[in-house]
């Protein structure tokens, strides 16, 4: 009998990197901004390759960037994520054993 072997893929993604990208296309008068739609046009593309399960998004010293491309890019589907310092901690109430 064969076995069948289950794998996630996480795609990984570097938001930074593309605001380099954005920066050698003449066409792009603000290179964060063209950095930020580049990256929502890829994670739309990456989410319906078959197989893989989820995005990692990475924007290294860009961190303030990550809510605005996530939102619009669409993949929460209108659920609200949470966000440290701003919401509880959901595991608060949990009890330790």
């Amino acid at each position: 009998m064969k076995s069948k072997l289950s794998v996630l893929i996480v795609a990984g993604l570097m938001a930074w990197s593309l605001a380099g990208l954005a920066q050698n296309n003449p066409g792009a008068n603000d290179a964060a901004r063209e950095g930020r739609r580049l990256c929502v046009e890829l994670i739309q593309e990456i989410r319906s390759l078959p197989g893989v399960s989820g995005i990692h998004l990475m924007a290294y010293r860009q961190e303030d960037s990550i809510p605005e491309i996530i939102d619009a890019s669409g993949v929460l589907c209108g659920r609200i994520p949470w966000y440290p310092g701003r919401d509880p901690d959901p595991n608060s109430n949990r009890i330790l054993s």
